[in-house]
């Protein structure tokens, strides 16, 4: 019996890599073909087998499903950073007209959401002004550097989409235009 448990091992693993419906074809003609009586520990190992090949497949699953999620919390992000530019630009509109007491409903709403995205593990990190260094550039994509007089290091001019970070994980780079010292600064 120890025979056939081993060639029935050997013959389940070489079928393994082939769809599931074959493999439970296979599985039912080697036993018919080996033996009446299967061993109750290849039974056992069988039952091992399938199972850490389910697990196999929901963690790949649960992977998948968490790289969409992150993608999709990343596009959320943005959208609440871009909201936010959007109502700080309109506010400066606004300074001095009777419209900014409507305006606060906007703001009250912009807080909302900021508190939200941040109890639920939610970074979002707006860098203009952020002085520019080797560890900024391992999260960021420069679109562009822009020469400016009278700097001296480079710094983030634009935020064009902010760090955004989930439960202390980069789920999203940022993409800036940064400022750099004009050459008559000696930089």
């Amino acid at each position: 019996m120890m025979e056939s448990s081993w060639i029935f091992n050997i013959m389940k693993n070489k079928i393994l890599n082939a769809s599931e419906f074959t493999v439970e074809e296979e599985e039912e003609e080697l036993k018919c073909l080996l033996s009446d009586k299967i061993n109750p520990y290849s039974e056992n190992y069988m039952l091992i087998q399938k199972s850490h090949n389910e697990k196999m497949k929901l963690q790949k699953e649960i992977e998948r499903l968490k790289e969409r999620e992150n993608k999709i919390l990343a596009i959320l992000g943005n959208e609440v950073f871009d909201f936010s530019k959007c109502l700080n630009s309109l506010k400066a509109k606004m300074v001095g007209k009777e419209l900014i007491e409507e305006f606060s409903g906007l703001e009250i709403l912009q807080k909302k959401m900021h508190q939200i995205l941040k109890e639920n593990g939610f970074e979002i990190i707006d860098l203009t002004g952020e002085p520019v260094n080797n560890e900024l550039l391992k999260h960021i994509e420069v679109l562009k550097n822009i020469k400016e007089e009278g700097i001296p290091k480079p710094f983030v001019k634009k935020t064009i989409r902010p760090l955004v970070f989930h439960d202390s994980k980069l789920i999203q780079t940022g993409t800036v235009i940064v400022a750099i010292p004009s050459d008559k600064n000696g930089g």
